[in-house]
């Protein structure tokens, strides 16, 4: 596996964002299986909690170990405490990971499959009240291009 630390300009917030993300790869040397597949690869969305950053899932968790026995892409993106909501003064954190964040993760990694039977997404506290905010309002945005009726 690979971890790649991804920093980028977002056009939604008007500022820097980051985001680290986990690859397969076809081999390693570090007596983890390789990957051999000629279909794109399904990706995993890891969202944090409050009190924590996107950098949370590899200081606590096992998630490399565990994306290497299924064979998943990881993204952690960054979302500050931004609640996933738009807010009247402040940011627009909705719209950043409702449609932003889809579109350049696969602009990023066109290797990743865009199809939604091969993309998930989860969340630890308001990651988790973020991705139960987004199955509820836009089921179909974890398509290659997102359709979300509040937009």
């Amino acid at each position: 596996m690979a971890l790649i630390h991804v920093n980028f300009y977002s056009q939604t917030l008007g500022m820097q964002r980051s985001m680290d993300v986990i690859m397969p790869q076809k081999s390693n040397g570090i007596g983890q299986e390789g990957m051999e597949r000629e279909e794109k690869i399904p990706v995993l969305y890891l969202l944090h909690g409050a009190s924590d950053d996107h950098t949370i899932w590899q200081r606590r968790t096992s998630i490399e170990r565990y994306a290497v026995e299924k064979g998943l892409a990881v993204v952690m993106p960054a979302t500050d405490l931004g609640f996933y909501a738009d807010m009247k003064y402040g940011y627009d954190f909705w719209q950043f990971f409702s449609k932003e964040i889809f579109e350049l993760v696969h602009e990023f990694f066109p290797g990743l499959s865009t199809q939604r039977k091969d993309t998930f997404v989860a969340g630890l506290s308001m990651g988790g009240f973020g991705t139960m905010k987004l199955g509820i309002m836009c089921p179909s945005a974890l398509r290659q291009q997102p359709v979300c009726p509040v937009w």
